[in-house]
């Protein structure tokens, strides 16, 4: 792994992230995306493998187009609820445990997975990304 060039990469970044506004015809899909990325999150510690999977699940869902943003969801009319979105950043650090936990061979495996979801969020501009 090339980490100098990773850090370079990661620290150089500017970290504004963005607001992605979500229409009430699609507010359920990513209302339950959120709701699914926050039952990862508290995952992490515990099962990590799962998490992984929670995420990826929502990562593959051709519903959703907008990720590593702050989500503006219209719920009634004039009615939003701003959301955290952060699903390569979540599963970046959940596979950031299961390479704590992991054998040698396994664990720089499950890192350069993690390195790859930083990279993605970093490019988003998600603050607090580029630290991880």
């Amino acid at each position: 792994m090339d980490l100098l060039l990773l850090l370079t990469v990661l620290l150089g970044a500017p970290q504004e992230e963005r607001v992605q506004f979500i229409p009430r015809v699609s507010k359920d899909i990513y209302l339950n995306a959120v709701k699914e990325l926050d039952q990862a999150v508290e995952l992490i510690a515990s099962e990590p493998r799962e998490a992984v999977a929670k995420v990826t699940g929502i990562l593959t869902n051709s519903r959703i187009k907008y990720f590593e943003c702050r989500l503006k969801i219209e719920k009634v009319v004039g009615e939003t609820e701003e959301r955290a979105f952060f699903p390569y950043q979540v599963r970046g650090r959940a596979r950031m445990a299961v390479a704590e936990r992991s054998e040698l061979q396994a664990r720089e495996a499950a890192l350069v997975d993690a390195i790859a979801d930083f990279k993605k969020s970093v490019e988003a501009k998600v603050r607090g990304s580029a630290d991880l």
